[in-house]
């Protein structure tokens, strides 16, 4: 019976350690099992860092073919800068050439205009002269029958005549033109 007790002792010894190794499998079990969710979310993350490296890759690839092209813009418009400088640098130089050669023409080669004959030319632009008109004694008959021939020319056209007088010296063989005043120059051009 010693033996059978010393087998009993033993055999609860080893089950106390069996339960003890069960207890501490199950804890292996559950870090475990702990290990492979945290490996998941692991891998998960890592999965989505990859994707956001590659859609940050992809966009400084953009970003570095923008500047790119940037770049090439920037070297364009230097050149064209440096061509608009040198034809500013161009058309200066013609300009103070062209401005020497004006100051250099002889002033009095240029003909001087007088305002009063300006004046005169504007005033005679307003007159026509009719011929061949026979003369009567009464001046107002001339206006009456210079505006019936003017009539025939250009209908309506007694609205825009203004005054008629005769000009030149009283001639037997032939009668003195009319002067006849128009309200603008481009009535009489019509006439």
């Amino acid at each position: 019976m010693r033996d059978f007790r010393l087998i009993m002792t033993e055999l609860n010894a080893l089950s106390t350690k069996l339960t003890t190794l069960s207890t501490d499998t199950a804890f292996i079990e559950d870090d475990v099992a702990a290990i492979r969710f945290a490996q998941l979310q692991l891998a998960t993350q890592v999965s989505q860092c990859v994707s956001s490296i590659e859609q940050h890759e992809k966009v400084l690839n953009d970003q570095e073919t923008r500047l790119n092209q940037c770049e090439s813009n920037i070297t364009k418009l230097n050149d064209e800068v440096s061509t608009v400088n040198l034809n500013v640098t161009r058309l200066t130089q013609q300009s103070l050439m062209l401005k020497s050669n004006v100051e250099s023409l002889n002033v009095a080669s240029t003909p001087t205009i007088d305002s009063s004959e300006i004046l005169a030319r504007v005033r005679r632009s307003h007159n026509v002269i009719v011929s061949r008109v026979a003369e009567d004694i009464d001046p107002a008959s001339d206006f009456n029958t210079v505006s019936r021939i003017l009539e025939l020319v250009v209908p309506s056209s007694s609205m825009y005549l203004v005054s008629s007088s005769r000009i030149g010296s009283e001639n037997r063989r032939e009668p003195r033109p009319i002067l006849v005043s128009v309200t603008k120059p481009i009535t009489a051009v019509t006439f």
